[in-house]
């Protein structure tokens, strides 16, 4: 098989396998907490600058795990795994779990239809502080849905 073909053969353990190593990498490494960390604080709350300081750090964290697990680290690979990871994710909680804490490296608290609460009784929000553990707790915005104000 050859690496190309390779590449687009990513089976459902391999990317929950994967994904959850490049979880532990960026969560759980010091040296990458600490990389993510330094990122956020110049990138604030601007997106641009999220995206322009923060996203190449997050790819790089994903293509260097990737690496580790057997694929190659260039950046069309890493565009693949992630198409390949939004189709298991449909069926997979745990996978689609895993995504959503990987992308709260780079996404800020804006409302998506992924941050609906469980019940849909509207939108929940993360507290506003950085938390390079991807372990911060979810406060549900009952004034959203009624009010259209988000505090």
């Amino acid at each position: 098989m050859s690496s190309t073909e390779r590449e687009l053969a990513f089976s459902h353990e391999e990317v929950k396998h994967c994904m959850t190593k490049i979880v532990e990498a960026a969560f759980e490494n010091p040296q990458n907490i600490a990389r993510l960390k330094e990122a956020k604080s110049r990138a604030g709350s601007d997106m641009v600058k999220i995206m322009q300081f923060v996203f190449p750090i997050a790819i790089k964290i994903q293509q260097e795990t990737m690496e580790q697990c057997g694929y190659h680290s260039d950046y069309d690979s890493a565009i693949r795994f992630t198409q390949v990871l939004h189709r298991y994710e449909k069926t997979d909680e745990e996978l689609a779990s895993l995504a959503a804490r990987f992308k709260t490296i780079f996404m800020p608290p804006l409302f998506s239809q992924a941050q609906m609460s469980p019940a849909n009784q509207g939108p929940i929000a993360p507290h506003d502080s950085y938390d390079p553990t991807g372990s911060a707790h979810f406060t549900q915005i009952s004034t959203a849905s009624s009010t259209g104000h988000v505090p």
